[in-house]
């Protein structure tokens, strides 16, 4: 007898219910007929909401989580497994400017304004240029610097700034 008449085609195979939502769904073999959830996200969730339940009710798992020896166990692991430190979010205006102007705004030594007059630099010269992309700002933004550097000391201006102006 050939091997392909002893393999059952899953559609022959016995469906089950989920027992969350009610779908009939085809059961892993390997798991059989404890197999008693589909795989839709929230059916998965309430499947090891019930495993965690299950286990805790156990008299072995019930005093797991507490107690002093517990706690130490759990500080243990811890300080054994570090979670990854969150990166700290900047502040106000920083978030919202992209790198190339705030290195002009660097260059231009102008970084530590406070929001109010950071604004009101950008909005002049946003207006002046014409566009609201910060790239084209950045760029305008050392052009009026270099230009600035021009009319105080003519004999001392530095050369053209990097990039295209």
């Amino acid at each position: 007898m050939s091997r392909l008449f002893l393999v059952k085609s899953r559609s022959l195979q016995q469906r089950g219910r989920c027992l969350r939502c009610g779908q009939p769904f085809v059961p892993d073999p390997r798991i059989g007929k404890r197999h008693r959830y589909c795989q839709l996200p929230e059916c998965r969730k309430a499947s090891r909401a019930e495993s965690r339940a299950k286990w805790l009710a156990h008299p072995k798992n019930a005093e797991y989580f507490k107690g002093p020896g517990n706690a130490l166990r759990v500080r243990l692991w811890r300080a054994a497994n570090p979670r990854p430190k969150k990166p700290t979010p900047q502040k106000g205006m920083q978030r919202l400017i992209q790198p190339r102007l705030a290195a002009a705004l660097k260059a231009c030594g102008v970084q530590d304004l406070n929001e109010r007059q950071l604004a009101l630099l950008l909005g002049m010269v946003s207006h002046l240029a014409h566009s609201r992309v910060q790239d084209v700002i950045a760029r305008r933004l050392r052009r009026f610097m270099f230009a600035g550097y021009a009319v105080l000391r003519p004999d001392e201006s530095p050369a053209q700034p990097l990039g295209r102006t």
